[in-house]
């Protein structure tokens, strides 16, 4: 379990998720508090919807003279438009006497200017209408793109919120994903926001110059500029928050896994040779990596020692065991005359057994000292008797 998330994290996700569902939802649910775009069609002036003779010069001219209407009311009531028209991202939406209904969400172009105003060039009193068309039709795949750049990036950024509450329990993988996600909802937010502003502006200008004419305001939602900005903005900081997490949490693991690595040595297997003296053989021992780098080369290297120094063979006898020598100590026994000094090893006795003879557990000894024990003049005696010595377990090293 790691520490608590900061709140300045999760209010930046909360805010940034709250707001792409205000630009998503608007519309859906049968209102439009925000929208991109409006139509108002209250001083609507043009010729009756569908009607052909109202733009004929000469009835219009006898409307004039004799005081009668013959071409028609050129009210938006009598044309049969709503008085406002609002468009979202999925939707469209319109407003008649204080009712509001919403069309089902839907992802593309949502409000055809066209189909909705029947509009026609010869409404317009010849005004070049290359402009209008242009920007209708630079709009269809805009529309589109809007629609799904924002509500992917609404999806992505409370996948990225519930993934960081998961930090707390999976860190790596929960923290990976959230910055993933995170990223993306970070980079559709900020496009679909200036694809907006831009599109809508440039459409709102257009459509006012020319819709102006005959009556129908058109004006582009500040608001929801803001929030899609807020959101897009606040979705940056997230990444950033989760960046930082994300370093955090790896530092972490790395610290942890070192702990863990000096408290228990990992065993890679590296195997050591050790030689056992007195066998002839060197036999594999497993060491931990570190041990053999750290301490333990000398097992080795005593090993290839022992294998280059002069030992005992033929018929000398061998050392099955290695024992630690303490080192030489001097001798100031009875044995001075000894072939083998006054230097012994401190654990000589060690070496030999303890069942043997006193003459053959100090070493070699001459035909010329003579054993107290010994009968060297009773001529019954054996030759072993007379020298006190065995003729099968005596050591000798002249003996051939």
């Amino acid at each position: 379990m790691m520490a608590r998330l900061p709140w300045y994290g999760i209010f930046f996700a909360i805010v940034s998720a709250v707001f792409s569902l205000l630009v998503v939802l608007s519309g859906v649910a049968g209102s439009a508090p925000l929208f991109f775009l409006q139509f108002n069609t209250s001083n609507y002036r043009g010729p009756p919807s569908g009607s052909q003779l109202g733009t004929s010069q000469f009835l219009q001219g006898l409307t004039t003279v004799s005081g009668n209407d013959l071409v028609g009311s050129g009210s938006g009531q009598n044309a049969h438009f709503a008085q406002r028209y609002q468009v979202t991202l999925l939707s469209v939406c319109q407003t008649d006497n204080g009712r509001t209904t919403c069309s089902p969400p839907k992802f593309g172009y949502t409000f055809d200017v066209q189909q909705a105003f029947q509009l026609r060039d010869d409404m317009f009193g010849g005004v070049d209408m290359t402009s209008f068309w242009r920007q209708t039709a630079a709009y269809r795949p805009v529309s589109l793109f809007l629609a799904i750049a924002y509500v992917l990036g609404t999806v992505f950024t409370l996948v990225s919120l519930v993934m960081m509450f998961l930090t707390a329990c999976v860190p790596k993988g929960a923290s990976l994903v959230a910055c993933f996600t995170q990223t993306l909802a970070a980079v559709l937010l900020l496009a679909a926001s200036i694809a907006s502003a831009v599109t809508f502006y440039r459409l709102g200008d257009t459509y006012n110059a020319t819709l102006g004419r005959v009556g129908i305001q058109t004006a582009v939602s500040w608001r929801i500029m803001v929030i899609s900005f807020l959101a897009a903005v606040e979705s940056w900081l997230v990444l950033i928050f989760l960046l930082g997490l994300r370093k955090s949490i790896k530092r972490r693991s790395n610290a942890a896994a070192r702990s863990m690595a000096a408290s228990s040595p990992k065993s890679i297997g590296n195997t050591t040779k050790v030689f056992v003296a007195g066998s002839g053989q060197a036999s594999p021992s497993v060491m931990s990596g570190g041990a053999a780098r750290s301490g333990y080369r000398g097992t080795s290297t005593f090993g290839g020692l022992l294998q280059k120094m002069p030992t005992w063979k033929g018929n000398q006898q061998k050392y099955t065991e290695i024992n630690r020598q303490s080192g030489a100590m001097a001798q100031t026994s009875a044995y001075n005359n000894s072939p083998r000094g006054g230097l012994m090893a401190a654990n000589e006795e060690e070496d030999f057994s303890h069942g043997m003879p006193d003459d053959v557990s100090q070493g070699a000894m001459g035909y010329n000292q003579r054993d107290p024990a010994a009968r060297y003049d009773d001529p019954s005696a054996s030759q072993a008797t007379k020298t006190g010595l065995h003729a099968e377990t005596a050591y000798d090293p002249y003996r051939k």
